[in-house]
């Protein structure tokens, strides 16, 4: 064997050894990845822990007249259909405004009677008016109510982000991990191999022409 074949045999040997140093280098270093990836997913599920926990100890407040709200709404809703009311608010404040307004007792004599809507009403628990109006004056939200409400919304729309970037984040499995290091290695021999060579042909063939 001549100095000019041990030379290429040893540059074959090195490039070789590049080439699985560089897979098994790239295989490792997700690793360091995926504990990145943890790291993060579990900063994000301690969020959410955190401002749930802070939902219900506000929920708490005013939990008790959202669900006979909601349960008015249902029965209402029910039996009738409610031009433009879509929400348990929008129909809780109608209501809210009318007995704000002491006319209820109007209506329960006037046109709820006419339309047998009162029937309605005492077929859900109200026999009178005045019991249809504490009930409404019962379970209306105060202010700082309200302000609960709306600090739960919100909270509600921050832990839906946090949720959507908790699943978001996608730790390599072990399988990932394998089929990482197939891809890699397909590129690096392309890189260290099959173009070195085609650079090599180029390169002789160039030489070759202008001999």
């Amino acid at each position: 064997m001549n100095t000019k074949q041990k030379k290429i045999l040893a540059r074959e040997f090195l490039v070789t050894i590049i080439f699985l140093l560089l897979g098994v280098g790239l295989y490792y270093s997700t690793f360091p990845y995926n504990y990145y990836l943890e790291n993060k997913k579990n900063k994000k599920a301690t969020e959410i822990n955190k401002l749930t926990g802070l939902r219900d100890s506000l929920v708490s407040i005013f939990e008790e007249k959202k669900t006979a709200q909601e349960w008015f709404y249902k029965q209402v809703t029910t039996e009738y259909e409610v031009y433009n009311v879509n929400r348990v608010d929008v129909l809780w404040n109608r209501f809210l405004e009318i007995s704000d307004n002491d006319s209820i007792e109007i209506k329960w004599k006037g046109k709820w009677k006419v339309d047998d809507i009162t029937l309605f009403f005492e077929k859900i628990g109200f026999s009178r008016p005045d019991s249809l109006n504490n009930f409404i004056k019962r379970y209306s939200y105060s202010k700082s109510e309200s302000s609960a409400k709306q600090k739960v919304e919100n909270i509600n729309n921050d832990i839906k982000i946090l949720k959507k970037d908790f699943n978001s984040i996608s730790i390599l499995s072990p399988q990932m991990q394998i089929d990482f290091l197939k891809k890699s290695l397909l590129v690096l021999f392309i890189i260290l191999f099959m173009l070195r060579y085609i650079y090599y042909g180029i390169k002789w063939s160039l030489k070759t022409l202008k001999e």
